[in-house]
């Protein structure tokens, strides 16, 4: 299908949600973060962010103000009062808007994540028997690349490049590790 460019946005990159291909999130985050990119406005704009449970249950929404500007943004369940942590082994869904006045017009994603013992997980999905001690003695970067190479926990290492890009602005290694990490899911 086609996409459209709605009234407002001046830039041909869309919304995106930074997520595996297959549209699941597997963390070991008891309160993820969730990232995409947002596209160039001619306004500041309002953003929809709900969660639900497997029993299709709302237990997260929040309505933020963001800037016209394009670039990463992300929400923060650690920073959200009152919410508990996600189940083990249980499925959310999560969709995320940027607001039009007219709703229909709204642009938007959605997805899905998993929350996992990482233990447990690595089990699972590693060949490599020391991949936990490796992980606990690791440098963020070197803990990136082994939560997306080794043991398939995408989100996870998302979150941890973004965060040293957010507070290493110069380190030119934590950007080639982001654009290993994206091509890896054909973002």
């Amino acid at each position: 299908g086609g996409t459209r460019n709605p009234e407002g946005y001046i830039e041909q990159m869309p919304l995106v949600a930074l997520i595996p291909e297959n549209n699941l999130s597997i963390t070991t985050a008891a309160l993820p973060k969730f990232l995409f990119y947002l596209p160039v406005a001619n306004e500041i704009r309002d953003i929809e962010f709900l969660l639900y449970d497997e029993s299709d249950k709302l237990i997260y929404e929040t309505i933020v103000s963001v800037s016209s500007t394009a670039g990463m943004f992300n929400v923060d369940l650690a920073e959200a009062e009152g919410l508990d942590p996600l189940q083990l082994n249980q499925n959310y869904h999560w969709y995320f808007s940027i607001m039009a006045d007219d709703r229909a017009q709204d642009l938007s994603v959605d997805g899905w994540t998993r929350r996992v013992d990482l233990t447990e997980w690595v089990q699972g999905q590693s060949s490599n028997s020391n991949l936990t001690l490796q992980l606990e003695s690791a440098t963020p970067l070197e803990q990136a690349r082994l939560l997306y190479q080794e043991a398939q926990l995408w989100h996870d290492a998302a979150v941890i490049l973004e965060n040293l890009q957010q507070t290493e602005p110069d380190n030119q290694s934590a950007v080639e590790e982001w654009d290993n990490l994206v091509q890896t899911v054909n973002l």
